[in-house]
């Protein structure tokens, strides 16, 4: 599936869910697009919560489920 179909997925499902749909700016879009779609829901709902679309709010949600994402292996080594 194409990441921005995935995408549109998401946000349908999140709109009906929360009963009104958030505007995303192109660049919203791409850089959440960036992630797989597991993350892309993580970012989308964390979003839909606060209601704000701007691109600091996504830049930050992205950067904590990424940080969330990760896992230490051991002696420091992480891996996503």
């Amino acid at each position: 599936m194409n990441k921005y179909t995935t995408f549109n997925t998401i946000n349908s499902v999140l709109g009906k869910k929360h009963k009104f749909n958030l505007p995303f700016s192109e660049e919203a879009r791409a850089l959440i697009c960036r992630c797989d779609s597991e993350q892309m829901h993580k970012i989308m709902f964390e979003l839909y919560t606060t209601r704000n679309t701007s691109d600091e709010s996504v830049k930050k949600s992205i950067a904590s489920v990424k940080n969330e994402t990760k896992r230490i292996i051991g002696f420091g080594a992480c891996k996503d």
